[in-house]
């Protein structure tokens, strides 16, 4: 497959496969789309090579999003990424326009916050809001974990966004406990 074919689907299966998402949220996005996780990883590659420098990383993303985009200046977008319909996805390029500077979710104003700390309903954004004593554990490409204490409970989690969408969560048990 050319980077010429590559559209909206193939962009959103790339996106599943780099979350590394719960095994129940997978499977229903891929049922949803219509793609096994072998057509999941195929589409991931094919995707991966056309959105290289080399290739022309900022013109093949804005074809294989083009029909969901929703709003642009200079050099960042907006688009509305039908398996995640509460979030937008922004994407800024640096000033050269050839590298990504930031590509994250980000809530979508017509859709209230959850009130719920779940994967694919809660931002990395809105973590000083649940959370306190926040403290970032590690930063890895487009993956951020951290450990925070929960503000109404004082229960400790784990905390893993990717894109700035939360992919997993698990209390921490103290070994003092």
């Amino acid at each position: 497959m050319s980077s010429d074919n590559l559209n909206l689907i193939d962009f959103q299966l790339y996106l599943l496969k780099t979350m590394l998402p719960p095994e129940r949220l997978l499977a229903a996005a891929l049922s949803d789309l219509g793609y096994s996780v072998d057509a999941m990883h195929s589409r991931y590659e094919e995707v991966s090579r056309s959105i290289s420098i080399a290739r022309g990383s900022q013109e093949n993303i804005k074809s294989m999003l083009e029909e969901v985009l929703i709003w642009h200046a200079e050099k960042s977008y907006v688009y509305r990424i039908p398996l995640w319909p509460k979030f937008n996805f922004i994407l800024s390029y640096d000033a050269t326009g050839k590298f990504i500077a930031k590509a994250e979710f980000v809530r979508d104003i017509d859709y209230p916050k959850s009130s719920e700390v779940s994967p694919w309903s809660f931002l990395e954004h809105e973590i000083d809001e649940v959370f306190s004593d926040v403290r970032e554990v590690e930063t890895w490409g487009h993956y951020r974990t951290y450990l925070a204490q929960e503000i109404s409970s004082g229960k400790k989690y784990f905390l893993r966004f990717a894109w700035g969408l939360l992919q997993e969560v698990e209390v921490v048990v103290d070994e003092e406990e």
